[in-house]
């Protein structure tokens, strides 16, 4: 699917990028000193945004917002000012999927039909299925219903090809944060989750953020999940992939972005 050129300086950031997220699963960038006083997290749905943000906004001294607009579409904020910390997470691509299928939030449900197979070898096509997922939408415009237009290609307008383009380009976008000046940190779900403590003391100290009283805590429910198909008798995800599936993701991802962001695609 066709994309823009990537921003000067864009090969270089990959590359250190890559070797945070290989060493840590995190990467911090920061271009202003602060203090930093509001954030956002934003990645795709699957890849633990909620976890994160609330984990963040409970333990550290810096208040939510949402004020980025949708967290799961390609940034397209009116600007970002220099005390906005942007956190982006991601997921490891087989993992992503395989959450995506069980809960496919505002997939239409031509897409939510589909067999795990086919569902990583069709288009995409969202909906607006419920408004109050979104922060912001003026009342006069009356979406509820319609195709979603944050989930098509900021380009060309097309759906994308398979989820794994969708992947592609969101990512890479998130990618171009740095070079729009932001202070921007990347987080793999995992990594997050293997050392929510570490993470939170390793963005503390290089932003500034003191804790609140309350601190670290573990989140309690798990978030994310309250989603409803919009058809029955859908098809279980696999407990263990298909090799031609893994092949044909595989085949469908950019290694580039993978490998930055500390999935490198196998040998």
């Amino acid at each position: 699917m066709p994309q823009t050129p990537d921003p000067a300086g864009f090969d270089a950031f990959a590359t250190v990028l890559a070797g945070d997220m290989a060493q840590t699963g995190w990467h911090f960038h920061k271009v202003h000193d602060g203090p930093f006083d509001r954030f956002q997290v934003l990645g795709e749905r699957g890849c633990g945004t909620n976890v994160i943000r609330k984990t963040v906004q409970d333990a550290l001294e810096i208040k939510r917002t949402e004020a980025l607009g949708w967290k799961h579409a390609v940034p397209a904020m009116i600007a970002l000012p220099p005390s906005f910390l942007t956190i982006c997470a991601v997921r490891a691509p087989d993992k992503w999927a395989h959450s995506l299928y069980k809960r496919p939030w505002h997939a239409a449900p031509s897409v939510q039909s589909l067999d795990f197979a086919a569902f990583l070898r069709s288009p995409w096509q969202s909906v607006v299925d419920d408004l109050g997922h979104f922060d912001g939408i003026a009342p006069r415009l009356h979406p509820l219903g319609h195709e979603m237009q944050w989930d098509r290609h900021p380009v060309t307008g097309a759906r994308y090809e398979t989820i794994f383009a969708m992947r592609n380009l969101k990512h890479r976008a998130l990618m171009s944060l740095p070079a729009r000046g932001a202070s921007v940190v990347y987080v793999s779900l995992d990594a997050f989750n293997a050392a929510p403590q570490r993470f939170l003391d390793d963005l503390s100290a290089r932003f500034g953020l003191g804790f609140t009283a309350q601190g670290y805590a573990p989140v309690a429910r798990r978030m994310g999940n309250r989603w409803t198909a919009a058809v029955e008798g859908r098809a279980p995800a696999p407990d263990v992939w298909a090799q031609q599936d893994l092949d044909w993701m595989h085949s469908q991802l950019d290694p580039q972005i993978e490998t930055a962001l500390g999935f490198p695609p196998p040998a």
